[in-house]
């Protein structure tokens, strides 16, 4: 029983304080040709996060009615800090 006593408090920390939490930082891209909402969002936040939620977000956040973007446009975007 003793011995777990460590074994415990070494997994409470980690439950408590994960190595792995992700920053975020907003930037601002201008769409390149051939640039679409889900590529943008996928460079953005890799395989971390819900590429469908991010192009959402951006949606929000640069007022888009629909998925339609052009070239030279400039968004703001929430990317994983580098």
């Amino acid at each position: 029983m003793v011995a777990m006593v460590p074994i415990l408090a070494v997994g409470l920390y980690s439950a408590t304080f994960p190595s792995n939490v992700v920053e975020f930082e907003e930037r601002e891209i201008i769409v390149q040709n051939g640039d679409t909402l889900w590529t943008i969002a996928k460079d953005a936040v890799g395989e971390t996060e819900d590429v469908r939620q991010t192009i959402r977000e951006i949606m929000t956040t640069n007022k888009l009615q629909d998925g339609t973007i052009h070239p030279g446009m400039t968004l703001r975007v929430r990317a994983i800090k580098e």
